[in-house]
């Protein structure tokens, strides 16, 4: 099996990478090795996917998987199987699989894993400027104070040497606090489902994200859907009771929030300035968005599913 590995080198947990390597050679020997670089990981999987690989598998976090996958589903080869090893900050994606506990043996798990098929999101974002720019996403995508938290974790990279979850948790307090809000008009499949303020508005294909948080436990990977969860803003009281409701291990009781689901969901920012906006932990250009699931998209080798598929 031919295995292209693709690491971001600065990723947190990236002082375990002599062990993953090691583990690597013993599994997948001979396998070829990328290391990205800071704005340029889709560009370099898209140019390391041939004819000939077998198998991408990314090392880093959710803005390295979703690059990664970025760049195989732009690729001249979209079909090529993808998988990854958790590391980096949030690792939220891999919240969705059950993997064994030691590196080898997931490696051991992926390389006998059964190819399938999972769902993609596709993000369409009209800037306040009149660009259009388009990208996919494996996780969530969200607007809201989320993303305001993907930025301030940005900007906080290489300046804090406490655990990732924490880190999260206490930048989300903090923006909590100085959250001013803003109003989004949200529809699904046609469907007006929300026009008003918003704390954050996720839209899951899988179902964790900011370190932890249960957005939509229930999310399932190929089931043509993407789960649609809005908090509304409420306040300071308000807003820290959502939090506090959505960082608890399932979904419990959730006030002020809309649940639905969907296949085309349409994002429209009706104050000034747009919400702050992510996807699969990365910043993205605040503006209207659409998001469109595309069914069965990405081929993976991955561990039995939380919820198995």
């Amino acid at each position: 099996m031919k295995v292209t590995v693709i690491r971001n080198p600065v990723a947190g947990g990236a002082g375990a990478w002599p062990q993953i390597a090691e583990a690597l050679a013993r599994v997948f020997p001979g396998y070829a090795l990328v290391e990205t670089e800071r704005g340029r990981t889709a560009a370099q999987a898209r140019a390391a996917v041939t004819d000939a690989t077998d198998l991408v598998l990314a090392v880093g976090g959710d803005g390295t998987v979703g690059q990664v996958v970025e760049g195989v589903l732009t690729s001249s080869f979209p079909q090529t199987p993808f998988t990854f090893l958790p590391g980096g900050t949030g690792s939220d994606f891999s919240r969705n699989f059950r993997w064994p506990d030691s590196v080898e043996q997931r490696l051991q798990a992926i390389s006998t894993a059964t190819p399938r098929r999972i769902d993609v999101g596709l993000l369409q974002c009209r800037g306040q400027d009149g660009t259009v720019s388009a990208s996919h996403f494996i996780n969530i995508a969200s607007a809201g104070v989320s993303g305001e938290m993907v930025e301030a974790v940005e900007a906080s990279r290489g300046k804090s040497r406490l655990p990732a979850s924490l880190r999260y948790r206490l930048i989300a307090l903090q923006r909590i606090f100085g959250y001013r809000g803003g109003s989004l008009r949200i529809s699904v499949d046609g469907r007006s489902i929300h026009d008003g303020p918003v704390l954050v508005a996720a839209f899951c294909n899988g179902g964790w994200f900011g370190a932890g948080v249960a957005a939509a436990p229930d999310a399932m990977l190929d089931d043509g859907l993407l789960e649609v969860v809005i908090c509304r803003h409420r306040g300071l009281l308000g807003n820290l009771s959502t939090f506090a409701a959505f960082s608890g291990a399932g979904k419990g009781d959730r006030p002020a929030t809309v649940m639905d689901r969907g296949t085309v969901i349409e994002i429209e920012p009706t104050t000034v300035p747009a919400l702050s906006a992510e996807a699969d932990g990365e910043v993205i250009q605040p503006g209207a968005l659409r998001i469109t699931v595309l069914p069965k998209a990405l081929t993976v080798r991955l561990p039995q599913a939380v919820r198995p598929f």
